[in-house]
């Protein structure tokens, strides 16, 4: 079993909320990266001025949230046990796993290591992300 407990977007003002932003780490030009950076900082602003705005027009909570764009991040809390975790470690350390998981996977996975090694330390040769170095 696994678990999840997420804070609230409908209930918790939006305004308290912070945003998760690319890596851009195929642009290999820093200035790029930056302005691209800056308009995707830009963006978030503007949208969340726009569900304030909603809000004094008496918007319910639930109807301004579909304006939240996708890299909004929110708390979350996961339980879980070992045999799924070992599942969520094998579908999200491989490398066809989207970058956001894949890096989470590996720090979570690192944390576990040094929390209960004896649970995980079997799955290590068939991650490539220790190969790569």
């Amino acid at each position: 079993g696994i678990g999840w407990t997420f804070r609230s977007t409908r209930y918790v003002d939006s305004s308290e909320n912070g945003f998760v932003y690319p890596a851009l780490e195929y642009i290999k030009s820093e200035e790029i990266a930056i302005s691209a950076l800056r308009f995707y900082e830009m963006e978030h602003r503007r949208i969340l001025q726009q569900i304030e705005n909603l809000k004094l027009l008496k918007v319910a909570n639930q109807e301004c949230r579909r304006l939240q764009p996708v890299g909004f991040a929110t708390s979350a809390f996961v339980y879980t046990n070992a045999r799924a975790l070992r599942n969520f470690f094998a579908l999200r350390v491989d490398a066809h796993a989207e970058w956001e998981h894949r890096r989470f996977a590996i720090m979570l996975f690192n944390v576990c290591m040094g929390i209960a090694p004896s649970l995980f330390e079997d799955m290590i040769p068939s991650f490539s992300f220790l190969k790569e170095k």
